[in-house]
């Protein structure tokens, strides 16, 4: 592990091209990725997180090359409670894709105002802004950071607009649906019945073998998964 003071930006970056695989990187523009990418596999992306984990400020100039690889590091080694509003606004503004968004909003979610952001991004009309919200809330649901009053009120929104709502923020919604009958407690019944109010969602994953869970018998296996846990660590299940 190396601290910020000992690596260069312009080093990173060109470690990462060098690692780059032009069949990975076809695949990830498979996946929806529009910027430049060289396609550096996650096992590479995993060895340079566990190196620069040291250097948290290394991930605000590695953003600004760019590079997808690069910003999918800098949102692994990015220090998130440290990062500021502006740097957070810059960083949502310029998500494109949902492997970037999806990574985006794993590091917000280690924020103590993950919840709050979320809730105020899931009324964006930008989908990538709106997606990351609900994958948030998502995570704070699994997380037991969602009380059961915040939860059902989020089921009612679910049921009103999920169908209406952009592509990969019915996907979002979907799995925030699912993790809310897994992860609150009392709601699975409630979750479930909002599953079948709702219905099939229809998400378009483009080329990819990407599927959208049916959510109903989805929280049936997760609510029973996460049963087993709580009963073999002693109540805890992180």
């Amino acid at each position: 592990m190396v601290a910020d003071s000992d690596v260069r930006a312009a080093d990173v970056t060109a470690e990462l091209r060098a690692l780059g695989k032009p069949n990975t990187a076809r695949i990830y523009r498979t996946h929806g990725v529009r910027s430049e990418t060289v396609g550096v596999s996650l096992a590479d992306l995993g060895t340079l997180r566990k190196r620069y984990a040291g250097a948290p400020r290394l991930a605000v100039s590695i953003w600004d090359s760019g590079l997808h690889d690069a910003r999918i590091l800098a949102l692994q080694i990015a220090d998130a409670r440290n990062l500021s509003v502006d740097e957070i606004d810059a960083w949502r503004g310029a998500l494109d894709n949902y492997i970037l968004t999806d990574a985006f909003s794993g590091m917000i979610a280690r924020r103590d105002d993950a919840v709050a952001r979320a809730l105020l991004w899931i009324d964006a009309p930008g989908e990538w802004t709106s997606t990351a919200g609900w994958n948030i809330l998502n995570l704070a649901a699994l997380d037991g950071r969602l009380t059961p009053d915040l939860a059902t009120a989020l089921l009612g929104r679910i049921v009103a607009s999920i169908h209406t709502a952009p592509n990969r923020t019915r996907y979002a919604m979907n799995n925030t649906l699912i993790a809310i009958g897994a992860g609150v407690a009392d709601l699975k019944d409630a979750a479930i019945a909002t599953a079948r109010a709702i219905g099939t969602v229809h998400v378009d994953h483009g080329q990819t073998g990407c599927k959208t869970p049916d959510a109903a018998p989805y929280i049936e296996r997760a609510y029973a998964h996460r049963n087993r846990r709580t009963r073999a660590t002693g109540g805890n299940t992180r």
